[in-house]
């Protein structure tokens, strides 16, 4: 019996980054579904609908839902889709209406209107349902790849219009070197952080990366060597109202902590980040040493920095096992590397 068909759509922003995190919540929920990547659209097959997780955690994720069918490329393929698939995605009361996106730069615009046209009227005969281009009940997605069409019921993430608001507007308490949003949900996705899991950042700055996992639902810890960055994590933090956090002023070559989950940090590296003499190689090399008696057993550490630092190589020199690795491009002089760890 062939097994449901889902899919996601990514934003764009980096695709690299927004595959490893879909592959990451996946496994998160105990699923590793082969996905077919056709750039932007992912497309998997598994027992459980996982996508609303996807949509809830995916800070990458633009759109996720059901694949109803996969068609060629032709206005009759529209006629062959199963009414029953139709009529299990809406109801006879519900609206509803299409959008098509050509994943191919040889479009044909014209085939896509009229397939539109054509799915449209297939809905209302078989459903009776009505369209509505403001405010639908269901939006359909036809994803037009080469002769390829996916026809797929979509769900637009909300978590995204939250993540991609001006950090000064989402944080009380902002600072020039806070990391952004979307990556650090990024980040704490790739560390697979879950609710009640204890989350350190020994360079929380004013707490970026500890916001997204208070979110989550993490009891976080958060140190640094400045107390007004401190002071400004605490504002952010105490602005969730319900979230358990710990900070801490100290030096994080000396992390007096044991027995965390999880490690997701963003170590200083560039103008508005302060190292107090230290070089940021060193402070790598110290955080890493420290990482086997910071974590438990099943414990992983999600770490970002500058690409020139080779943290990556760093790592696997010192005997870590590398879960993943994604190079995010800043600007023309500047390239991030986030890796994953595992104790």
């Amino acid at each position: 019996m062939q097994l449901p068909q889902f899919f996601v759509f990514l934003s764009g922003e980096n695709q690299s980054l927004g595959i490893n995190e879909t592959e990451a919540l996946l496994e998160l929920r105990g699923v590793n579904p082969d996905i077919s990547w056709f750039g932007r659209l992912g497309v998997f097959e598994t027992e459980d609908d996982h996508t609303r997780f996807l949509r809830k955690r995916g800070a990458m994720l633009k759109y996720s839902g059901v694949v109803i069918a996969e068609i060629r490329a032709a206005i009759k393929e529209i006629e062959y889709i199963s009414e029953s698939k139709i009529e299990s995605v809406i109801g006879h009361e519900q609206s509803f209406r299409i959008r098509t996106q050509s994943l191919d730069s040889d479009d044909d615009k014209e085939l896509r209107k009229r397939m539109t046209v054509t799915l449209g009227r297939m809905i209302k005969t078989v459903t009776g349902a009505s369209v509505s281009l403001e405010n639908p009940d269901v939006e359909f997605r036809l994803f037009v790849l080469g002769e390829v069409v996916f026809v797929c019921k979509s769900i637009e993430s909300d978590l995204r219009s939250h993540l991609v608001k001006k950090q000064s507007k989402r944080l009380p308490s902002f600072h020039p070197s806070v990391m952004n949003a979307l990556v650090a949900m990024s980040m704490c996705n790739l560390a697979k952080l879950e609710r009640n899991h204890v989350v350190l950042d020994p360079y929380c700055g004013v707490g970026g990366i500890l916001f997204e996992a208070s979110r989550i639902g993490c009891r976080v810890i958060g140190m640094d060597v400045e107390w007004l960055r401190l002071r400004g994590a605490k504002n952010n933090l105490v602005s969730l109202e319900d979230g358990e956090f710990n900070l801490l002023q100290g030096d994080a070559r000396s992390i007096p902590l044991r027995g965390c989950d999880r490690i997701v940090t963003d170590p200083p590296y560039g103008r508005a980040s302060s190292t107090y003499g230290s070089k940021v190689s060193n402070l790598l090399s110290t955080l890493l040493e420290q990482i086997p008696e910071l974590l438990n057993k099943e414990g992983r550490a999600c770490i970002c920095s500058c690409s020139e630092m080779e943290l990556y190589k760093l790592a696997e020199e010192m005997g870590f096992t590398i879960e993943r690795k994604v190079s995010i491009r800043v600007h023309r002089s500047l390239t991030r590397e986030i890796i994953v760890l595992k104790n």
